[in-house]
């Protein structure tokens, strides 16, 4: 039952956010650990996903949904408000203690964010508007836990590791959400959403994602090598090689547990592996 709060009540995605963002801030040379914008950071996430399964439970209850996790959230919609409202109270404490430069780059990952989770775009959510939704999501990911650490810096980084960082993140966090879009399949149908697995089919579409996990490790050896932190790229492969076993086997019958924990869990494995590997 705890669990099930954690992971669907959306605190196990906000600790992911979290400690990619704590990552990003270490490996560009931060010192430390940034509170302020860890709280920032667990706060919104806690915000935007509790949100948008918030917005979307008349729509489950029409539907008849069978999925255990929206089951779960229909039954705990009060607890999921006030999962919200606590992270309204972390995000806004915290938002007006952040640097100026750290607020512009908010900005658009905020637009993004308003616009994946309302129906502002020809009535429909920006998550159910073409293919392009597993990149968006990628981006805003890079943004979020890449640009607002290295923004919040005092003294910016070089613009080749900051460049590098961005691309790695985002591919990295493109392949583990290739296997939500195949949880999804028959409801994204249902939608008429497209996705990557329902137009290329489930085989190609985990190609890719393996396909993508190998170029994020490949870009993390080309950084490494220029800091001889070889430690770090075990960490880096290690993680590699665990979320596409679980790329792999993901299917239409997975567990919603599958994937909002084990899949996302990937995250929390990457920013432990990396720390691990930079205390040798």
């Amino acid at each position: 039952m705890i669990m099930k709060h954690i992971v669907y009540g959306n605190w196990w995605i906000a600790v992911c956010a979290a400690a990619l963002t704590q990552l990003a801030y270490h490996v560009l040379g931060g010192a430390g650990v940034s509170i302020l914008l860890l709280v920032f950071v667990f706060g919104a996430t806690l915000v935007v996903y509790n949100l948008n399964m918030l917005s979307g439970l008349e729509a489950l209850r029409a539907s008849g949904t069978t999925s255990v996790r929206h089951r779960w959230c229909m039954a705990h919609e009060r607890a999921m408000q006030v999962y919200m409202g606590l992270g309204v109270a972390m995000a806004m404490g915290s938002f007006f203690m952040l640097s100026m430069r750290t607020w512009w780059l908010l900005a658009p990952a905020a637009v993004v964010a308003v616009l994946y989770v309302l129906p502002v775009v020809g009535g429909a959510k920006l998550r159910e508007v073409g293919l392009w939704k597993i990149f968006l999501i990628a981006t805003v990911w890079s943004i979020v836990t890449v640009g607002l650490p290295a923004a919040q810096m005092e003294h910016w980084p070089s613009t080749l590791p900051l460049v590098s960082l961005c691309v790695e993140r985002a591919l990295f966090v493109f392949a583990i959400t290739i296997p939500f879009d195949i949880r999804d399949l028959r409801t994204d149908a249902q939608k008429g959403v497209r996705t990557l697995p329902s137009v290329l089919g489930q085989r190609r579409a985990k190609a890719i994602a393996v396909v993508a996990l190998a170029v994020f490790v490949g870009m993390a050896a080309l950084r490494v090598s220029t800091t001889g932190q070889w430690p770090m790229l075990a960490a880096y492969a290690f993680t590699a090689a665990v979320s596409g076993v679980l790329v792999c086997y993901a299917n239409e019958q997975r567990s919603d547990m599958y994937c909002s924990f084990w899949l996302d869990g990937m995250m929390v494995l990457l920013a432990a592996s990396v720390w691990l590997a930079m205390l040798v």
